[in-house]
């Protein structure tokens, strides 16, 4: 590594620090290529439970990339809603595989990952605390999948995300504020 690329690591991880943001996982779709009949670890994990998941933390993957959302559907048609002589144990195998075999092929980033944020809140009583007090922490954060070409990339995406949150509570808090006035 050169004193450049290092010191630009110090940086980022100074931003990181000072924004309230980590990376919670990484999924390096090359790295994982190998073997889309059994997809491992993390890789099945994310395929079984994150993309099911009704909570929208992938909501940002199908709005970078709109035809996995269309072949996702199409897989869960095909093997998940079946009712046939395969068994479901089988048929949720095959969608497994289904689903990986297509993010190795298709995705147009190799990494996804899954960024997280504290959220800030608001503590100003008036009485402990002066008006505009914020506190964050990691017992209370936001997270999201997201594509992204370099984990430098995801990073920045991380406090892009971070700092917008931060605004709209600051927007909301001061017209909660206003309102009262």
């Amino acid at each position: 590594m050169t004193t450049a690329t290092v010191q630009n690591r110090v940086e980022l991880l100074d931003r990181m620090y000072e924004a309230g943001v980590r990376i919670g996982e990484i999924l390096h779709l090359v790295g994982m290529a190998a073997d889309t009949e059994s997809p491992a670890g993390p890789f099945a994990e994310f395929i079984e439970t994150e993309l099911a998941s009704t909570d929208g933390a992938c909501q940002p993957i199908f709005r970078q990339w709109p035809e996995f959302k269309a072949a996702l559907q199409s897989f869960e048609r095909a093997f998940l809603d079946t009712k046939n002589e395969l068994g479901r144990r089988h048929a949720e195998t095959m969608f497994r595989e289904e689903v990986a075999a297509h993010l190795l092929r298709y995705c147009p980033t190799p990494f996804i990952v899954k960024i997280e944020w504290q959220i800030a809140d608001c503590v100003s009583t008036g009485e402990r605390f002066p008006l505009g007090t914020w506190r964050m922490g990691w017992g209370y954060y936001g997270s999201e999948w997201i594509l992204a070409a370099t984990i430098d990339e995801a990073i920045c995406e991380a406090i892009r995300r971070a700092d917008g949150q931060r605004l709209e509570r600051w927007n909301a808090r001061a017209n909660d504020v206003e309102g009262r006035a």
